[in-house]
């Protein structure tokens, strides 16, 4: 992700990131702190809060999102009563409306990099590039023992899947977040596709 793949922000495509939300009351402000302060073009990015939440989150972010359209961010608040498919459901309905050529996809627990987009787009230069998976980051690895622990775990399961599949010569799989997808690849595959 050198500057070989760097290329000027008029040539950037438009991106939809797309946040799953459930009953995620405690991590909702940070969520959006990073998702409007991603080093990208404002015209070039749509932020859709995809929320399916039963408790006074839903309220909250309906405030948030008010307060980031004010300022400018291309933000919208898609709230489902129905929580039919469950998360895939969720990024399904938001895919009917995603304006981006490609769609980014995290849950309330991550957060990007500011500069995130700007070393991720340039990877779907080649055409048959479908989606990017990037690097799974542990805020609280040195919180405690316990999340260490997990934290290693998670990561000794990415290393060993990865590597093993890269070298079979298999697909990658999504691990549901912190990853790109092309817009295209997801409708030619049917959609996000959750349980009935």
């Amino acid at each position: 992700m050198g500057d070989s793949h760097a290329r000027n922000d008029c040539s950037l495509a438009k991106v939809t990131i797309q946040l799953p939300i459930y009953n995620e009351r405690y991590m909702i402000d940070r969520l959006l702190k990073a998702m409007t302060a991603l080093e990208y073009p404002a015209e070039k990015l749509q932020i859709q809060v995809l929320d399916d939440s039963t408790d006074s989150t839903r309220d909250m972010i309906a405030k948030l999102v008010a307060r980031y359209q004010t300022a400018g961010h291309d933000i919208q608040l898609l709230h489902r009563n129905d929580r039919s498919g469950y998360k895939a459901g969720a990024l399904e309905a938001g895919l009917q409306v995603a304006t981006g050529e490609f769609v980014a996809v995290f849950d309330a627990d991550f957060v990007p990099k500011p500069d995130w987009l700007k070393k991720v787009v340039p990877f779907f230069q080649e055409d048959k590039v479908a989606f990017v998976q990037t690097r799974w980051g542990h805020l609280n690895n040195r919180y405690n023992l316990i999340t260490h622990l997990i934290g290693m775990a998670l990561d000794a399961h990415f290393v060993i899947e990865q590597t093993a599949r890269a070298g079979s010569g298999l697909l990658m799989s999504f691990n549901g977040t912190a990853g790109m997808w092309r817009k295209s690849a997801v409708e030619e595959a049917g959609g996000w596709q959750g349980i009935p």
